[in-house]
């Protein structure tokens, strides 16, 4: 992609980073893919990096809407609810919650594991 599309992006990381800080857990991030003799080439292209970097931002796209006339695509995008974090356990190998001191699989006891 040329300057105008790494600008593009870079105007969709912005408005990620808006809605994000304003606590909003779903929203739309519009994106303009310039319209020539290559539109349907840059739009496919546009579509594939935009939802690209989205899901690089750590966003779920839900869906993308195209309105062709104004050459823009509109990703709707969503926060994912955040996971505490998890770890395996030694014994059994099953997943848990990082601050375990007790396998609730297994029963083993986890208090001296790292």
């Amino acid at each position: 992609m040329g300057r105008g599309g790494d600008k593009e992006l870079a105007r969709m990381e912005q408005i990620v980073r808006e809605n994000r800080s304003a606590g909003h857990r779903a929203f739309i991030v519009p994106c303009y893919y310039q319209a020539d003799g290559m539109m349907n080439f840059k739009m496919e292209r546009m579509k594939q990096l935009g939802q690209q970097r989205l899901l690089e931002l750590g966003l779920d796209v839900t869906g993308v809407t195209w309105d062709e006339w104004k050459a823009m695509a509109y990703f709707e995008v969503g926060v994912p609810e955040p996971r505490e974090p998890e770890k395996s356990c030694p014994k059994c190998a099953e997943t848990i919650k990082a601050a375990a001191v007790m396998c609730r699989f297994c029963g083993s006891d986890l208090s001296g594991a790292a």
